[in-house]
């Protein structure tokens, strides 16, 4: 019997079955997908911090017919240079340079820096797997530049001309009212303001909305999504972009935060136009 998520899955056991092979058949069926199980891993049923040898058949590793093994994905929480955290799935055979390749997919690190990444501040070998690094299970990492930060900006688009000039208007030197005038005209401003705040505030819970989607391989997305339906109903709406498996293989995050897919975005504490990162 395999355990995975809520399900538990019977399998047919046979001496030359191994863990690898039992995971792309799982992959195949409704209960999980091949995204879903891309790092998954058996752990067995006496140790479950273990982590059972792919390519080894089962029955060398000590299991027999009747045990329940558990399927999982372990994920590493990451934080880059400019101290964002990230969630990246892995395997023990994965090598530190394969974080560092997955953390460039989806942090905005200039593509010529240098970065190293380390535990607890000592510094990993790119070359070393994980399982030879003394690494708990799901531990957190920091990724940092090797060389100064001031010397390695975000990528991040330049802000247009119009909008800055928007931000910091130019006086007008042909305001040559009298300070009294002056006085009624800010207060007949700031009650238009307020007034145009509260329309714009009752517009946004209304209409639809950015939000920003990183699917499970890292890719951002801007989708609007209506306040008024669930988490679920927006990113199905969404499906044919995401191409997402079902969503009870899924994890949605808001920074360190559990979505629940079947409240709202308000019914989550989630701001105007959220940042969502997807897991698997």
């Amino acid at each position: 019997m395999i355990k995975w998520r809520n399900y538990t899955i019977p399998c047919t056991y046979s001496d030359r079955l191994t863990p690898a092979t039992l995971i792309e058949d799982i992959g195949k069926s409704p209960l999980a997908s091949p995204e879903a199980l891309a790092k998954a891993t058996l752990t067995p049923p006496n140790n479950p911090l273990a982590t059972m040898h792919l390519d080894t058949p089962l029955s060398m590793q000590g299991t027999v017919t009747g045990d329940t093994l558990t399927l999982l994905v372990r994920h590493a929480k990451i934080h880059d240079p400019y101290d964002v955290q990230h969630f990246v799935a892995y395997r023990e055979e994965d090598t530190m340079q394969y974080f560092l390749a997955a953390l460039r997919e989806i942090s905005p690190i200039p593509t010529r820096s240098e970065i190293v990444i380390c535990h607890k501040g000592l510094r990993l070998d790119p070359a070393s797997r994980f399982q030879d690094c003394s690494l708990p299970h799901e531990p957190t990492l920091h990724v940092r530049f090797s060389s100064h930060p001031d010397a390695h900006p975000r990528n991040e688009p330049a802000q247009p001309e119009s909008v800055r000039e928007a931000e910091d208007p130019p006086a007008d030197p042909t305001n040559t009212s009298p300070p009294e005038d002056r006085c009624r005209g800010t207060q007949r401003e700031t009650r238009d303001m307020g007034k145009a705040q509260g329309e714009m505030g009752m517009a946004l819970l209304i209409s639809p909305s950015q939000a920003f989607v990183q699917d499970p391989k890292g890719k951002t997305h801007v989708l609007l999504f209506n306040p008024q339906d669930s988490i679920a109903k927006n990113l199905l709406r969404h499906s044919s972009q995401l191409h997402l498996p079902p969503l009870r293989e899924l994890y949605i995050l808001s920074g360190s935060h559990i979505i629940q897919a079947d409240r709202t975005g308000t019914e989550n504490g989630l701001h105007h136009e959220p940042h969502l990162k997807i897991l698997l």
